[in-house]
């Protein structure tokens, strides 16, 4: 017993130990006057954020259902305007529901980073200036679109593809998200749909797969959290570590955190969400250049899926060493035929759900090995 506590305080120490070293190299980096460990509230809480689901029936359809929309907008003007000046323009969107058409206002402008410089089709922005009561949209004052790419430039590296390749990379994100969501996390709703992209003078210049995102502010409202536009300089040590385990687990690595004492915690594809006593949780979203969809990618360092299965390994090692840390790893676990399922009924092509499964089968796999050394999870395991 007393090897036991003691390894156990062992471990807390090293893994402290290993966070205050690192945090303060980077505040020694940045001549930061602030030490980390006052920065990181610790908790007993180790499971997933509690994040009760979206009452908007968009955000309630089946994950294989797929909404057919239409947005009449000057897309033209839209995806030609620099992010800069970019401003709300007038639009309409529709959808048919039991044989009627329902038009909803919009103002829409365009959005995002890496696909606004490289796709021709942009993400969107969405606000509903007008009620939205009795449609699919209630409940919501704005949502985000990931629309399908589209290149600009043939030599460009970043997305270079054909067109299925953009649509099952499309989808494989949605069903990222479908996954994060199913597991009750910090994380953004998704539902899927199919866009036809009309001008104002009724010329349709694509029909493709996109998906719609819920805003910070409503994932932040069902989570009993807040999104504020104020320095963030107190973070939930829980929430740390299970954005690793997210991240890891879904194989992305392009995502970054880091504080300064100017601008306090601020991270890359990341976004704090404040608790009522001003501590933040992280959100974790754009998972399109992960090792599953996109291998090749340069963050993704050329390594094997078993190299990445290794890495995940390591975090769990790390991270979720005894029993009262395991609630969260044990919550993937046991989902993962749920989650093989919805890849198998899925929009994906042959070749992309052949990699979601091996990535589902061999994370099964350490997932196993991981809780197995525990009595608590010996007999609820397959």
């Amino acid at each position: 017993m007393n090897n036991t506590i003691s390894n156990t305080r062992l471990h807390c120490l090293i893994l402290l130990l290993y966070m205050v070293l690192t945090f303060t190299s980077n505040a020694q980096d940045r001549n930061l006057n602030t030490p980390y460990d006052t920065l990181i509230i610790s908790n007993e809480e180790y499971d997933f954020h509690d994040c009760s689901g979206s009452n908007s029936p968009l955000f309630n359809l089946p994950v294989d259902s797929v909404l057919e929309l239409e947005i009449k907008t000057d897309f033209e003007h839209l995806f030609q305007t620099e992010k800069s000046e970019q401003k709300r323009i007038d639009g309409v969107v529709s959808y048919t529901y039991e044989g009627e058409i329902i038009k909803t206002p919009i103002k829409i402008k365009a959005k995002g980073k890496s696909r606004f410089a490289f796709c021709k089709f942009k993400p969107l922005d969405i606000e509903f200036p007008k009620s939205v009561e009795s449609t699919i949209f209630e409940g919501l004052e704005k949502v985000f679109i990931t629309a399908h790419c589209g290149e600009t430039n043939k030599d460009q590296w970043i997305f270079r593809g054909s067109p299925s390749d953009h649509r099952n990379r499309l989808l494989a994100e949605y069903y990222i998200y479908s996954i994060l969501e199913n597991l009750e996390t910090l994380t953004n709703s998704v539902s899927l749909c199919k866009i036809k992209y009309v001008t104002p003078e009724d010329s349709v210049l694509a029909e493709e797969f996109a998906f719609i995102v819920e805003s910070y502010e409503d994932v932040a409202k069902r989570c009993n959290l807040m999104k504020i536009k104020m320095k963030v300089h107190y973070l939930d040590g829980s929430s740390l570590i299970n954005a690793n385990l997210i991240n890891h687990f879904i194989t992305n690595y392009d995502w970054k955190y880091e504080y300064t004492d100017s601008l306090g915690w601020t991270g890359n594809n990341i976004k704090f969400l404040n608790s009522f006593d001003n501590i933040a949780y992280i959100l974790p979203y754009d998972f399109d250049l992960n090792t599953i969809i996109y291998p090749e990618y340069w963050k993704n360092e050329s390594e094997s899926f078993d190299q990445h299965t290794g890495r995940f390994q390591e975090v769990l090692k790390n991270h979720f060493y005894d029993k009262k840390k395991l609630e969260a790893p044990y919550k993937i676990y046991k989902n993962i035929p749920a989650f093989r399922i919805m890849i198998e009924d899925s929009y994906l092509d042959d070749s992309y759900k052949q990699e979601f499964i091996y990535w589902l089968d061999s994370y099964e796999s350490v997932l196993h090995d991981h809780l197995s050394q525990f009595r608590k999870y010996k007999k609820q395991l397959r």
